[in-house]
């Protein structure tokens, strides 16, 4: 996967888009609706990526990439408005 990476998907009737990013030491992922992030970042070290990938050869972005997509199927995200 080359990263930035975006992946936009279906839930509810909505198009949301997943965003995965390396920066620093990390690589992270979130999530955004409407150009709004609605999710926390998740983020997994960059050596921890690595020694899992040469473990395991599976990359910790994808699972980053589907618990954030889990999250939202479980409507867990942020709502983006402020309705008091």
């Amino acid at each position: 996967m080359n990263l930035p990476y975006q992946e936009e998907f279906e839930h509810g009737g909505q198009m949301f888009t997943v965003h995965a990013f390396g920066e620093g030491e990390k690589y992270g992922v979130f999530v955004t609706l409407d150009g709004e992030c609605i999710s926390p970042t998740y983020s997994v070290e960059i050596t921890t990526h690595t020694d899992y990938f040469l473990k395991h050869k599976q990359s910790l972005i994808d699972h980053l990439i589907e618990i954030a997509k889990s999250d939202i199927k479980e409507e867990m995200y942020y709502s983006g408005s402020d309705d008091d």
